[in-house]
């Protein structure tokens, strides 16, 4: 008897079946698993409830409503309308989240077509489908914050699996030239453009340069590559107009022959490649010493790094299609956010701006992957890979002033003359007030008769001391004048300056986070010993400066794992520092640690088992007090957690662990 061929055995019909339905299924799970660990997601498809009250779900969940109902009306639109019009069967269903079945199908797509793609980068590979889906599900659902960007609504989750199905089949586009593959590509990128039109658009764009210079670089006779060109751009087209159709016509129902408000916004914030530079430092490496908050994609996803420099070298060493197509749909798509206005280091994580990065993630990892491969089988490149790394992250942005100073009127609007001013240029003003309403707050900025606007000409961030202005375009020279939202009071004078890009190690950590966290182009405020200044005081504010929440009645949350303490003493020895404290803390839990840290290391640490308020004393030794009497402490917290994990019916998701009341300082 014949032995029968393997693709009819059943161990290969198992793996197979393994492959395409249980990893996508798996990664479902895990999103469903982090959905339902979210004590932000909503209990009712209503307005105001859990995340349907932030302001990109607001706007989601107010357009499917009204699409559900059979209405158009442009007063419950903000996004294009082809997101929440798809999201309409889950409002049927009357889910609390009805975009969550649309997202778990994107998630399972995308994980299957990653897998498709795979195989393209990896042909020689036996299992190399069931590896890309293991690299995008490691990934995607691995780091906590990406899971969570995957199951709470963003319009990028539609744009993910289209995104790579038109790389997918630009690639067989390219070893193929049917003009089937050509539709397809150009239908997924018109439907990434239903919800992302820059994205979308880019993409057409990045496929279309590839597939031609393919063509171009092909040994054919000019008649056979014409005709291949001319057919390939109608098929394109014809897809690019399919795909578009469905958001054209919701679009027409909804505002007619009229632009939307988020187009017209949308332009109004716009791209500026100008900021390309600070944003690479501030966003992919690290934001301090410039900004007090936050942390770098790459600090997070060191795989991010890897697969940068993986992708870069797997196209100029191997010089196929598919590595070129992805260096240039990454690159292209990392560059335009990285200069986009409105996104910042602060709110990467804080804001879940990494949503706009989620798609490339997988191929982040995949050609990390091939990295590790590339230097194993070439180990004498080791030499060349380890300085492109060193020269990608080895950067810090450094605030520098260089006034002169403006004036104050009344404590409440700041006067200062300038030059023209540019992107890498600051105004600092010391200020007190809530961080958050330093870095919302719509303060009214004037040169002379020419108002300049809040996140599409600048950005205000809370520092040290006070808060920044930093122009998202070119702003004219003349007389400038500042006035802050109602609650941010002025303290000081305006001064001029620049953040400037330095080589120097990453401020990563243990890598350095003293020198980093030092400069900063406000003095530290003069604390008088023997009292308790409490945090939601001025002096309070102005000395709990990076790594913390907004003002509470009764103090302030250090946010996440690490608050600063920064302050001047007019004593040049050692001091004790008190503070009263207390932890988040619930029956049952195990105790709670912190400790507190100084530039020469840690100083004091403590363990409580309660949730009472405790008053410290901790010894500052007098190395830890610099030259000028400047004092800066860290107080760390072990192991940070949200309310919503400890306390029953508590949809507070921010990451906590102590809460401060005041504190004081005497000579040691």
């Amino acid at each position: 008897m014949p032995v029968p061929s393997s693709r009819f055995r059943p161990s290969s019909i198992i793996a197979s079946v393994g492959q395409k339905i249980f990893l996508p299924l798996l990664a479902a799970f895990i999103c469903l698993i982090s959905w339902c660990q979210d004590g932000h997601h909503p209990t009712a498809a209503l307005p105001g409830n859990g995340w349907w009250g932030d302001y990109d779900q607001s706007h989601y969940i107010h357009a499917a409503l009204s699409f559900a109902k059979g209405q158009f009306s442009s007063a419950e639109q903000w996004y294009l309308p082809l997101y929440p019009a798809l999201a309409v069967p889950g409002v049927w269903l009357h889910l609390p989240d009805p975009f969550l079945p649309l997202n778990l199908i994107c998630l399972m797509a995308s994980v299957w077509i990653f897998g498709a793609l795979t195989k393209l980068v990896f042909p020689e590979a036996p299992a190399s489908s069931a590896l890309g889906m293991l690299v995008f599900l490691v990934c995607e659902m691995g780091p906590p914050s990406i899971r969570q960007v995957w199951s709470t609504p963003w319009t990028s989750t539609l744009a993910v699996p289209f995104m790579l199905l038109a790389i997918l089949y630009c690639l067989y586009w390219i070893r193929n030239p049917k003009p089937l593959f050509a539709f397809v590509t150009g239908l997924s990128t018109a439907i990434v453009g239903g919800g992302r039109p820059v994205d979308g658009a880019l993409l057409l764009g990045v496929c279309g340069g590839v597939v031609l210079l393919h063509l171009m670089l092909q040994r054919r006779g000019h008649r056979t590559s014409l005709m291949t060109c001319v057919l390939a751009v109608l098929a394109l087209g014809c897809g690019v107009v399919a795909g578009a159709l469905p958001t054209l016509i919701l679009y027409l129902a909804v505002w007619g022959a009229h632009l939307a408000p988020y187009i017209v916004s949308s332009q109004a914030v716009g791209f500026d490649a100008a900021l390309l530079p600070l944003h690479w430092v501030e966003i992919m490496i690290a934001p301090e010493p410039a900004l007090p908050s936050g942390y770098g994609i790459i600090q997070s996803l060191p795989f991010v790094l890897t697969g940068l420099v993986g992708v870069i070298f797997a196209s100029a060493a191997y010089r196929r299609p598919v590595d070129l197509l992805v260096f240039l749909s990454v690159s292209s798509s990392t560059a335009l956010y990285l200069a986009y206005r409105d996104l910042h280091a602060p709110g990467i994580w804080a804001f879940h701006n990494i949503h706009y990065f989620k798609w490339s993630l997988g191929f982040l990892g995949l050609y990390s992957i091939v990295l590790l491969r590339f230097l194993v089988y070439n180990p004498r490149f080791i030499i060349a890979v380890i300085p492109a790394m060193l020269f990608l992250v080895c950067w810090r942005a450094v605030p520098v002033s260089y006034g002169p100073h403006g004036h104050l009127e009344n404590g409440h609007t700041a006067s200062l003359t300038i030059p023209s001013l540019q992107a890498m240029d600051t105004i600092t003003i010391p200020a007190t007030g809530a961080p958050d309403q330093m870095y919302f707050g719509t303060h009214a900025l004037w040169i002379g008769t020419h108002q300049v606007l809040p996140i599409a000409d600048f950005k205000a961030f809370p520092i040290p001391g006070g808060m920044m202005l930093q122009p998202l375009r070119t702003w004219p020279a003349g007389s400038l004048s500042i006035t802050p939202v109602d609650g941010i009071t002025f303290t000081g004078l305006p001064e001029p300056g620049r953040i400037v890009l330095e080589p120097g190690i990453p401020c990563w950590g243990k890598l350095g986070p003293w020198t980093c966290s030092a400069r900063t182009m406000l003095p530290p405020v003069s604390l008088p010993a023997g009292e308790n200044i409490i945090l939601t005081s001025p002096l309070g504010q102005q000395a709990s400066t990076a790594g913390w929440l907004g003002i509470e009645p009764e103090g302030r949350w250090v946010d996440n794992r690490t608050g600063t303490l920064r302050f001047r003493t007019p004593v040049h020895s050692s001091i004790v520092l008190t503070v009263d404290a207390n932890a988040l803390w619930n029956t049952g839990m195990r105790p709670m640690k912190f400790s507190m840290t100084g530039r020469k290391g840690n100083i004091c640490s403590w363990t409580w088992k309660d949730g009472e308020r405790h008053h410290l004393e901790c010894a500052v030794p007098a190395e830890d007090v610099a030259e000028d009497g400047s004092v800066t402490l860290n107080l760390n917290v072990s192991t940070p957690h949200p309310p919503s994990s400890i306390f029953l019916g508590s949809q507070d998701t921010r990451e906590l662990g102590l809460f401060v009341h005041d504190f004081g300082w005497r000579p040691g």
